[in-house]
C-alpha cells in the first residue's frame, strides 16, 4: 500500500530562517528557492526512511489486509500517532468502518503498525480496492519534536541543492551518515 497524503504537515521541520542562517544568506531574494529546497529535502528524507517528520494525515488502500504471519499490518509511514479510520468495501464498493475492537494500533511504531485482535479484520467484499486506512504519523506538530540528526540531514540537502543546483555524489554520502541510524533494516 502506498500512502496518500490527506493533510500535509502544517510546517516544515526546518524554518526558512534556520536554512538561511545555515546557508549564510542575508537577503530574501532566494527565499522561494530555499523554501522549495526545504520541502523537497523533507520529502526525500521521509520517503527514504518511511517516516513522517511533522504530523501528517495519510490514507492507504489496497485489495486486502496485507497481514504478516503474526497478524500485523505495517503502514507506509510512522511513527504512528493515531488511526482515524479503517474501512472495508462490500461487493458494491461501499466502505464500512471496522470496529476499533478488531485491531490494535501500536502508537509510536515505526513503521506504523496495526495488529488484528481476536475477531480479526473483516474480509473485503470485492477483489480490488477493498480496504482503506486513514491515519496520522509523525514525530509531532512542532518542528522541535523532530530528531536533530534528521533536521541536520535536511539542512545538508538544502545546502547541497542551493550551492550546486545539480546532484553531487559526495554530499549525498554525508547526508547518508545522518540518515543511517533512522533507516529500517529488512532481514
Amino acid at each position: 500500500m502506498v500512502p496518500e497524503v490527506l493533510t500535509p504537515p502544517a510546517s516544515e521541520p526546518v524554518s526558512l530562517a534556520e536554512a538561511r542562517a545555515h546557508l549564510r544568506v542575508t537577503t530574501d531574494g532566494e527565499d522561494a528557492l530555499i523554501g522549495r529546497l526545504i520541502a523537497s529535502a523533507r520529502q526525500r528524507v521521509e520517503a527514504e526512511l518511511g517516516i513522517a517528520l511533522i504530523t501528517t494525515a495519510f490514507r492507504e488502500g489496497g485489495d486486502g489486509w496485507e497481514l504478516d504471519a503474526v497478524g500485523r499490518l505495517n503502514l507506509g509511514r510512522g511513527p504512528l500517532i493515531a488511526v482515524d479510520a479503517l474501512a472495508v468495501a462490500n461487493a458494491a464498493g461501499t466502505f464500512t468502518g471496522v470496529p476499533a475492537d478488531r485491531y490494535l494500533a501500536e502508537i509510536g511504531s515505526r513503521p506504523g503498525t496495526l495488529v488484528a485482535t481476536g475477531a480479526g479484520l473483516p474480509a473485503p467484499g470485492r477483489a480490488t480496492g477493498g480496504v482503506r486506512i486513514d491515519y496520522r504519523a509523525g514525530f509531532g506538530a512542532d518542528p522541535a519534536s523532530v530528531p536533530q540528526p534528521l533536521r541536520q540531514a535536511i539542512l545538508l540537502l538544502v545546502a547541497e541543492g542551493f550551492e550546486h543546483r545539480e546532484p553531487v555524489v559526495a554530499a549525498l554520502l554525508s547526508v547518508e551518515a545522518w540518515l543511517a541510524p533512522w533507516r529500517r533494516v529488512r532481514l
